[in-house]
């Protein structure tokens, strides 16, 4: 019995960290993908580059909002 509650409880750590780091490495992909746009051409790139750079001001405004 105890170490089907070890299972379980390894698989809810792992849950836990999944969900814990799903938004900062989101929000780090939509950086990244604007700071590249933003190096690699002009025109459409910089509206793609002004959008993802926009996501984290927009998250953090959101956040603080909330309290």
């Amino acid at each position: 019995m105890k170490q089907h509650a070890k299972a379980e409880d390894s698989y809810r750590s792992h849950t836990n960290m999944r969900q814990m780091w799903l938004a900062p490495l989101l929000i780090a992909a939509i950086t990244s993908v604007g700071l590249i746009a933003a190096l690699v051409g002009d025109g459409w790139h910089d509206a793609v580059s002004w959008a993802a750079l926009g996501v984290p001001v927009v998250l953090i405004a959101w956040k603080w909002r909330l309290g």
